[in-house]
């Protein structure tokens, strides 16, 4: 725990480093111009980094509906979050009844790790029971890219007595979007990784 909540605490401070990182890596993506087009080892290094801001989300969800955790640490585990989207993205949940999805609704990301933090059991436990998988960037019209990760979730939640009241296991895909945007700081345009719109692919 003590370990993880260090992770946070970094992350709070170098919120976005990573990105940033990533540029200075990659010298000749500091100034693109609308028709760029990146290499596939400069795609590859996107890749990995989608991977591991894809990672930093799993972290934070599960630190957010753990209530073992110190409301510190999961408000900012939230605050973290969010800065991981763009300011439009939504998240689909979903509940199951007797093995079948009888509700699926789409929230704001702020809304989503709000509800898992206030949901209605004594403990929650979210695991990822596979390797998220990261498919290739593709080129849209506009000259940015877009990318899928897919994140395999399982979520239970228990009452006081340590019983078992909810489970099911997830799908989700994930859009990653790597824009080109202008850095008003440097006056020129620089690539920048964040997390899109969340929707299920299965749930069961």
């Amino acid at each position: 725990m003590l370990r993880f909540a260090l992770v946070l605490f970094y992350s709070s401070l170098f919120s976005g480093s990573l990105v940033g990182w990533a540029q200075v890596r990659t010298k000749n993506l500091e100034v693109v111009d609308e028709k760029t087009t990146l290499s596939n080892a400069e795609l590859a290094s996107f890749k990995m980094l989608a991977s591991q801001k894809v990672n930093e989300l799993e972290n934070y969800i599960s630190t957010v509906g753990d209530k073992e955790q110190n409301e510190t640490l999961r408000d900012l585990a939230i605050k973290n979050a969010e800065k991981l989207f763009i300011d439009t993205a939504t998240i689909e949940v979903s509940r199951v009844v007797n093995g079948k999805v009888v509700r699926v609704t789409r929230l704001p990301v702020r809304q989503y790790f709000f509800r898992l933090k206030a949901l209605p059991y004594k403990k929650v436990n979210i695991t990822y029971y596979d390797v998220a998988y990261i498919r290739d960037y593709q080129k849209s019209a506009n000259g940015n890219y877009v990318a899928q990760a897919t994140i395999f979730q399982q979520f239970e939640g228990l009452d006081a007595k340590g019983r078992l009241r909810y489970k099911d296991k997830q799908a989700k895909n994930v859009t990653v979007l790597l824009t080109d945007l202008m850095d008003e700081f440097y006056a020129n345009h620089r690539w920048t990784l964040r997390l899109g719109d969340i929707r299920l692919a299965e749930t069961k």
